[in-house]
């Protein structure tokens, strides 16, 4: 039982999960859970699948590389990092991506198709059919859901892939720094590979998922053209082949930002190839007080980085532009085009032709824009990473032969060698100096073998191009157990010998073989992060008897009194709690530790005084190292005397070579110091040395013995805690310009925004207008220039924001090393170096590359977000009642992944330390570590390592998706719940619709007859005028939308008679002016001119005449003949006249389309009538049938035309059109 749970511990939830936690991201729930309730700590992080392990991936990558270079060997061609990368993963996994991002693509094609069948059933005439509509909706909202949730699965398949082949591609660059010789390092700039690692290969995640959307991308775009044509007509389609420039402006800029990108990663390994040395020398810099000097020099290469990603941020921002403009500018053309063709734009229209080119709009922005100089800068970095895998590699590598330690022995990391219960007492024991004689013979015990060296004529450099070369014609042979010194001035070339020895430095001619294992000890010491233990034996079994007689013999019992912890003290990165003997001290008990065939000493008694020097040449050159072959360099001559053989270098050769006493005597030895004054020397500086050390450590603030008696614990690395304040961003942009200047960005970032919905909101305008306003060259001259002003705006508002937060990320920069360079030495102590350059490369990378375009889309989509937002419920209040609650589901769910979220990027920043403070060690020590045979064993660390990255980024990701899924439901039930209103107005009694989709323009003074077949909906016209109901769609008087009115003050613009008079019980006058507002002459001019004054004056009190309940003691035409007064008296621009000689004789009706004619000339009328001469003069004639405008022009051109429907019914009212 303990055994199943155990494994179900150390399982991932991806490999337990069920089908619908997959779906929705149910097997984040407990982190997130948890990470709500506390910060998320490292035991928190998921167990890794074993198919997600660094190991497995990189021996897959390699495989295919090592395939794919054989081949291109023998084919005579180049091999392509780009097809390796593609090979890596199997034919399975591509097809379970494919079939996810064509869901996706399906989906997104799919929609706008269901919308439109959707709108178009409610806009039929006849009744909706229930059953029917309500499938769409289902449909509509299902389709909604796969597409979200299909998008961010393809987004997390795609972000697994490109993770599995940044780790590969990492493994791979790290194996390969292990296979060159450090000749080929001195190729390339060390801050490269660091940025190889930190940048380039974060680049290659970015080619994964933009290959995958710009494969899919063509598809999408042309069914959408298809769909336009379909719905729209073809003229549709000229407006989409704007996309086709937008596209070939994309693919050119492109490869110029790539080119841009290349350049700035020139500069950034410069730029980390510096710091990489400022931290390496940073106790020779302080001496000098050289930090200024650096400062300037790092910042000059900030400056010129910076520069070029400006330049490539003005690039970027035109393709940021783009994003948000193209669509109107595609939808201008298209409009034009179809306005040009002699059609008219229905508000339905606009809204199919500008949704179905809002898919094409992120196929070609997002899925092909975008995507194009994402894999152009992939591809500088394929290039870039592929150019570092073929460099020369270490030829004396044989990697078969380095096996692991069967006892599994750990490597350098404090967390496994750092005894927790160790004690003093332990300690002291431990530390008991075994008998003598034991000693001696535990370290004499071992496998005597032959070996040897032979350098045949040869000659090397460390650049092929120098001249002459570092080694010239050099031979020498040594046999077994000789002792041999190496000797010369400076800079003859004895160290590059023992490199050209190691194979490190490959021979330009001539021939270097040897038999035996090799132990380098160099001449900068090289130590390791771990205790001095491990230190020591290096991966190899304690055993204590050879151990103690190696402490002893380097002189380091009394040293390691010193340490509370003794040789389980914990030394830091590269020793920096060391001094320069105690480390060439222990890297030289580490070489006896190895037990190795040949030893080359490259001068470690330089950093000894004079006594523990003595005591190390006898006890271990002397001692030890007695029946070894043993290369000595070195310029004391006190050590000459006792060797076997002496080789004096100049310039490169040997000078001379023989016994040491054969060379004194011949006077070859003139050229190098008298032997003497090196004793002299060493014994003045003895006495001098710790009065400097003192001064030296008290100048620079260095520890003390007692000080570091615990080890330099580096520790954990620090990181924030809980939510990101507001203050730290208001900082961030404070650090690139002044307050006021900030507020002014901000504003006009504002600006920008409002302005970019222009173009949408005078759409809306176009879709309400007559054919002849919307044809207009003012019209569509306003919408271009909305348009293109709006892309203009954009691009300077993108360019501004970008460099602003680049010259932030300068600013920060430039803070940053100013204050890393006057940091005391005791911080570079405890922080190592790897941590150091992660803020400098993949933090510093971050905020240069991705920050800025992020921040910009996040801002503008938030703004997008809240206009979308307001403006439905400005104009619907209904609105809010379903956005309100979503709207906190929104709140809680962000606020609820944001606690984890932050934490878990965190300590995603946190793992990447480690991996890079390894592979930088190892390239400090690389010969050591070669030499050693260690290299699986610090293989098998950068795989630990990388392993706890891994689990950090997955779990980014998959809460990230986790968020986006539930949003996408929010919105899918959003879209539901309108549907399913809409499907429900269309269903209440009473609610059929009157009218539909009428667009008409009634112009100034204009006389329009309203005619029609009883029930076509003529008098529904009026009731939307005074919004009796509500209309959909806009009602416009003088260029303003009603709606936008006081309902009250829209009906006080109309005079209206209707078809029955209303007059109330009450006087003449009351009805004529129920408010009191016009003098009686005024009622009597009005009453004049519809010839009802003489009848008003022949009236008992005349205006005071009473009239008794709706005007009843009155005929109907003396009725509506008050009434035509009334509206005389309102002086109204706009009159309305429903059928209001329906009821009245011919001689009323004539007398009424006189006082129209006359009285009413420079008013708009709007007349419907069943007698069709009463309008047969009028300016036009709109026929109205079944709810829409089906002739709408004069009426001696409709009785004209053929069919019309208006000369049907003069046909049908007159019994023949002459007639």
């Amino acid at each position: 039982m303990n055994t199943e749970t155990s494994t179900r511990k150390n399982q991932s939830p991806l490999e337990r999960a069920h089908i619908f936690s997959l779906l929705f991201f149910w097997w984040m729930n407990d982190t997130l859970k948890l990470g709500y309730q506390r910060p998320l700590q490292d035991e928190d992080l998921l167990p890794l699948q074993e198919e997600l392990k660094t190991e497995t991936l990189v021996d897959k990558l390699e495989a295919e590389w090592l395939k794919e270079s054989a081949i291109c060997t023998r084919r005579n061609k180049q091999p392509c990092l780009w097809r390796v990368a593609f090979k890596m993963f199997s034919l399975k996994k591509y097809l379970k991506l494919v079939a996810v991002k064509l869901t996706h693509s399906l989906s997104n094609i799919l929609l706008p198709i269901m919308v439109w069948l959707f709108l178009s059933s409610l806009s039929e005439n006849a009744d909706v059919n229930q059953s029917s509509t309500i499938l769409q909706v289902v449909a509509i909202s299902f389709l909604t859901v796969v597409k979200g949730m299909s998008h961010h699965h393809s987004f997390f398949l795609a972000g697994i892939f490109a993770l599995q082949l940044k780790v590969s591609a990492i493994g791979l660059i790290y194996k390969k720094i292990l296979k060159l010789n450090r000749r080929s390092f001195n190729e390339i700039a060390s801050g490269q590979t660091i940025n190889l690692v930190s940048n380039d290969a974060n680049r290659l995640q970015d080619a994964v998922w933009s290959m995958l959307f710009f494969v899919f991308a063509p598809i999408e775009i042309l069914s959408s053209g298809v769909l336009l044509w379909f719905l729209i007509g073809w003229q549709a389609l000229v407006g989409a082949g704007f996309f086709l420039i937008v596209i070939i402006y994309i693919s050119v800029l492109s490869k110029k930002a790539g080119h841009l990108r290349e350049d700035a990663a020139s500069v950034t390994d410069r730029r980390l190839e510096i710091l990489n040395e400022v931290m390496a020398g940073i106790r020779s810099i302080k001496i000098h007080a050289w930090e200024w000097n650096f400062r300037d020099l790092i910042r000059n290469l900030r400056t010129n980085e910076i520069g070029i990603i400006r330049w490539r941020g003005a690039i970027l921002s035109s393709f940021d532009a783009l994003y948000f403009t193209n669509t109107p500018i595609a939808g201008f053309i298209s409009m034009t085009t179809l306005l040009l063709t002699n059609n008219h734009l229905t508000a339905f229209q606009i809204f199919t032709l500008m949704s179905t080119l809002n898919v094409i709009k992120f196929s070609v922005s997002v899925s092909m824009g975008e995507t194009l100089h994402l894999l152009a800068d992939a591809k500088v970095s394929f290039d870039r990473i592929q150019k570092f895998l073929e460099l020369s590699s270490f030829p004396g590598l044989r990697e078969n032969d380095i096996q692991l330690k069967s006892d599994g022995s750990p490597t350098f990391d404090q967390k496994h060698f750092q005894g927790e219960n160790f004690t003093f007492n332990e300690f002291t024991s431990f530390c008991t100096i075994p008998k003598k004689e034991n000693i001696e013979r535990a370290c004499l015990e071992r496998s005597r073998t032959e070996s040897w060296i032979s350098l045949k004529n040869i000659s090397c450099s460390w650049n092929q191009k120098d001249k002459p070369d570092t080694l010239r014609s050099v031979s020498i042979n040594i046999y077994n157990n000789q002792f041999i010194t190496i000797t010369g001035p400076v800079g003859c070339g004895k160290s590059s010998l023992l490199q050209a020895i190691l194979g490190e430095l490959p021979c330009n001619s001539g021939e270097i073989r040897h038999s035996g294992s090799i132990a380098y000890v160099p001449q900068l010491p090289c130590v390791f992060s771990g205790t001095i233990q491990h230190n020591i034996t290096f991966g190899k079994p304690l055993d204590e008897l050879r151990y103690q007689g190696i402490l002893e013999a380097c002189s380091l019992h009394k040293d390691l009194e010193q340490f509370s912890k003794g040789d389980l003290t914990h030394i830091g990165q590269r020793g920096v709690s060391l001094s320069g003997g105690q480390s060439a001290r222990i890297c030289l008990a580490r070489a006896l530790y190895a037990d190795r065939d040949i030893y080359l000493l490259d001068d470690p008694l330089s950093a000894v005084d004079i006594q523990v020097g003595k005591h190390i040449f006898r006890k271990c050159l002397r001692g030890l190292l007695s029946e070894k072959i043993c290369v000595l360099v070195t310029h004391q001559h006190q050590f000459l005397e006792s060797n076997d053989y002496t080789v004096v270098m100049e310039r490169g050769s040997i000078e001379c070579q023989g016994k040491y006493v054969d060379l004194l005597n011949n006077n070859m030895l003139s050229k190098t110091a008298f032997v003497g004054k090196g004793y002299q020397r060493k014994e003045s500086l003895k006495m001098s040395i710790p009065i400097r050390r003192r001064r030296t450590e008290t100048s620079l603030g260095l520890p003390t013995m007692e000080e570091v008696g615990d080890g330099l614990d580096e520790g954990g690395e620090d990181r924030m805690m809980g939510k990101v304040s507001w203050t730290l961003y208001w900082q961030y942009f404070r650090s690139a310009l002044p307050a006021a200047l900030l507020m002014c960005l901000f504003v006009l970032v504002l600006f920008v925004q409002v302005v970019s919905i222009s173009p949408y909101w005078w759409l809306s305008r176009i879709a309400s207008m007559s054919d002849d306003q919307q044809r207009d060259l003012t019209t569509l001259g306003i919408y271009g220039s909305l348009v293109i002003g709006t892309l203009i705006l954009s691009t300077i508002i993108s360019f501004l924001f970008l460099s602003t937060l680049l010259r932030a990320s300068e600013k920060l920069h430039d803070k940053m090393f100013t204050a890393i360079i006057k940091a005391p030495v005791f911080f570079f102590d405890t922080n190592p170096v790897g941590r150091i350059l992660n803020r400098f490369s993949k933090d510093v990378g971050c905020m240069d590359d991705t920050l800025p375009p992020q921040f910009l889309l996040a801002v503008q989509l938030c703004l997008f977000s809240l206009g979308a937002t307001l403006l439905p419920a400005a104009t619907n209040y209904w609105l809010v009642i379903g956005i309100t609650p979503l709207i906190l589901l929104f709140f809680y769910y962000a606020r609820y992944y944001l606690k984890t979220s932050r934490e878990l990027k965190r300590l995603e920043a946190i793992k990447c330390s480690p991996v890079y403070s390894h592979i930088s060690d190892t390239i400090a020590g690389l010969e050591v570590i070669r030499s050693s045979d260690m290299e699986k064993i610090f293989l098998q660390d950068l795989f630990r390592y990388q392993d706890q990255n891994t689990p950090a980024v997955i779990m980014v990701l998959g809460s990230s998706k986790w968020l986006g899924v539930r949003l996408e439901l929010l919105c899918s039930l959003l879209v539901a719940l309108v549907a399913a209103g809409a499907v429900l107005v269309t269903q209440i009694p009473g609610s059929h619709r009157a009218l539909r989709d009428i667009t008409v323009d009634i112009k100034d003074k204009e006389k329009v007859g309203l005619v029609g077949r009883t029930g076509s909906g003529k008098s529904s016209v009026v009731a939307a005028l005074f919004r009796m109901p509500q209309p959909d769609g806009m009602v416009m008087v003088d260029g303003i939308d009603l709606e936008t009115l006081n309902i009250q003050d829209v009906r006080r613009t109309f005079s209206v008679i209707t078809q029955y008079p209303f007059l109330y019980a009450g006087s003449v006058r009351d009805n004529m002016d129920p408010f009191k507002k016009f003098e009686d002459h005024e009622i009597w001019n009005a009453l004049e001119d519809v010839q009802m004054k003489q009848w008003v004056q022949l009236l008992p009190g005349q205006l005071q005449y009473r009239l008794t309940e709706s005007g009843s003691n009155l005929s109907v035409g003396e009725r509506q003949l008050l009434c035509l007064a009334r509206v005389l008296l309102q002086k109204n621009k706009i009159v309305i006249l429903d059928e209001v000689t329906a009821n009245v004789d011919f001689k009323t009706d004539r007398l009424i389309q006189e006082v129209i004619r006359t009285k009413l000339k420079d008013v708009t009328v709007l007349t419907i009538a069943h007698r069709l001469e009463s309008i047969i003069d009028y300016d036009r004639v709109m026929v109205i049938d079944r709810g829409r405008v089906v002739e709408f022009d004069k009426p001696g051109v409709l009785l004209n035309k053929r069919g019309s429907y208006f000369a049907e019914l003069v046909k049908s009212y007159n019994g023949t059109v002459s007639s």
